[in-house]
């Protein structure tokens, strides 16, 4: 099954997990991201501390759990390549 049907077929809780330069670990909950293509996904992202983060330090990882299962799901060992900030796009991968 690909990512995007997997991502879109189940429900469940998602949590990205990130660090500064120093170390220091940040992890929070987080949407499902969207898939873009092949091995690209993207998050909607407000200027806290996730973002900070990944602006020092580009790793990050996202673990995503089935609904009430504790050990079903998947995870993502991610790199951030590019950040957009037009928001006529962020708006459109806004999911409310």
């Amino acid at each position: 099954m690909k990512l995007s049907e997997y991502l879109e077929s189940h429900e469940g809780v998602g949590i990205l997990s990130t660090a500064d330069l120093n170390g220091q670990v940040n992890g929070a909950v987080y949407a499902r991201p969207h898939v873009l293509e092949p091995g690209k996904v993207a998050f909607v992202m407000r200027e806290r501390r996730s973002r900070a983060n990944l602006l020092e330090n580009s790793s990050a990882h996202f673990l995503f759990l089935e609904g009430n299962h504790k050990s079903k799901g998947i995870r993502l060992h991610l790199e951030m390549v590019d950040e957009i900030k037009d928001t006529d796009i962020v708006k459109s991968y806004s999911r409310r």
